[in-house]
């Protein structure tokens, strides 16, 4: 009788100050220790949850019995699979330990500089901690902990502006630079044209880039809906499917929160993805890779989500072009400072649809002309990345990665949003 289990402990210390109409309105502290047992017994898996508690594998094992064969199943990853991490999740003891006089003193700098400008403000900061425990019956055991700090800003008037910041470190986010991003955006976001929908010339700011790259992850790289033909890049490998400017990997990167262990206790490591416009790589975890015969490249997040392992933290290789070179380039077209609601339309096809939001604006002759009313997109992403025309010079960090400008071209508005 095969029998297998893997325990995973997550504790969790977090603080968070929101804000809103240019006043704190609160401020709340969480500790909390979350559980997960994944059991399996000759290919019959069971997941069980428990928040407070030490898990229970009697129970789990129960579960497991009772649950029907999963034939795809072969094996947890073994010590050798999971490998040595080289990479160590980054921790600052001050954003672990901020209290809410610390957040608060930031806020109120934020505060300040929007009431100036005769502004609102909201948003929100958090800061905090985690440790991830990992252990299971074939000899892995692991252990990590990183800390955080997230900061995000609306800037509110005639118009609005919002801009955000990730960091393991609270001392690396500086809140006036942040805020004085929000309210420039919303200071300039008045009196809103209309356009007429069609395919523009379109430089997209570095946060808008990420909410892009967050849903090329899940619908191009995943190991698994390569293999099942489901990835919008399924039978592209060592092929082009973005321009030739374009290189990117997944990796730790160490100024954002993370840990040198997946969920599974396998090293995190540095997996080519794309480079110079050619597909070389999918990510795993293990009961994906173990379908194919194939072993984990670090990248579980789950239990029970069936997409098999998903980058975690894009890394994008900068270009050789500053921002105004970029803005140039353009005749009549748009620059979008972020995108809202981006929904996949049809996953196989790499079809998205959204909005924008906090900026949008009309460029014409090179230069920036005037903002424009939120717009509705619809485009297709292995269309658009090799529509890519300049990568930008300098990088931004965010939640999942850092990222560039992308000047792109024929990008589709299909429409105002009200």
């Amino acid at each position: 009788m095969m029998e297998q289990y893997q325990i995973i402990r997550i504790k969790t210390h977090e603080g968070l100050t929101r804000f809103a109409n240019s006043t704190i309105h609160q401020n709340v502290v969480k500790d909390e220790t979350e559980s997960a047992v994944l059991y399996v017994v000759d290919k019959k898996k069971a997941v069980l949850d428990s928040t407070g508690t030490e898990p229970d594998l009697k129970v789990a094992r129960e579960i497991a019995l009772n649950s029907e064969v999963n034939p795809d199943f072969v094996s947890l990853p073994d010590a050798d699979e999971a490998g040595q991490p080289e990479f160590k999740g980054s921790f600052s003891k001050d954003a672990a330990q901020a209290s809410p006089e610390v957040r608060a003193r930031l806020v109120k700098e934020i505060l300040a500089l929007c009431t100036d400008k005769g502004l609102q403000a909201a948003g929100y900061l958090t800061t905090g901690s985690r440790e991830r425990n990992i252990e299971n019956s074939l000899g892995v055991k692991r252990e990590d902990r990183t800390s955080f700090s997230e900061l995000g800003i609306t800037a509110t008037g005639a118009g609005t502006g919002y801009a955000t910041a990730t960091h393991y470190d609270l001392d690396h986010i500086d809140v006036k630079e942040i805020a004085r991003e929000a309210v420039e955006t919303a200071l300039q976001n008045v009196n809103q044209d209309t356009i007429e929908p069609g395919k523009y010339r379109v430089l997209l700011e570095p946060l808008a880039v990420h909410e892009l790259f967050d849903f090329m992850a899940w619908l191009g790289f995943s190991g698994r809906l390569y293999d099942e033909n489901q990835s919008c890049f399924s039978g592209m490998l060592n092929k082009e499917i973005t321009s030739p400017l374009l290189t990117f990997t997944d990796e730790p990167i160490q100024e954002l929160p993370g840990f040198g262990i997946d969920i599974e206790g396998v090293a995190r490591r540095r997996t080519l993805l794309v480079e110079k416009g050619i597909f070389k790589n999918v990510t795993y975890d293990s009961y994906s890779a173990h379908m194919v015969n194939k072993k984990s490249t670090g990248n579980a997040f789950s239990f029970v989500v069936p997409w098999g392992g998903l980058p975690l933290s894009i890394n994008v290789a900068a270009g050789k072009t500053d921002i105004a070179d970029m803005l140039h380039e353009i005749k009549k077209g748009l620059l979008i400072k972020r995108f809202w609601y981006t929904r996949p339309v049809d996953r196989k096809s790499g079809i998205l649809t959204g909005m924008t939001r906090d900026g949008t604006f009309l460029v014409t002759d090179g230069k920036i002309d005037r903002p424009v009313k939120n717009l509705r997109f619809q485009i297709s992403l292995p269309e658009i990345l090799k529509k890519i025309r300049m990568v930008g010079n300098t990088l931004r960090l965010y939640e999942s990665g850092r990222f560039p400008h992308l000047l792109v071209d024929d990008f589709a508005i299909t429409g105002m949003t009200g």
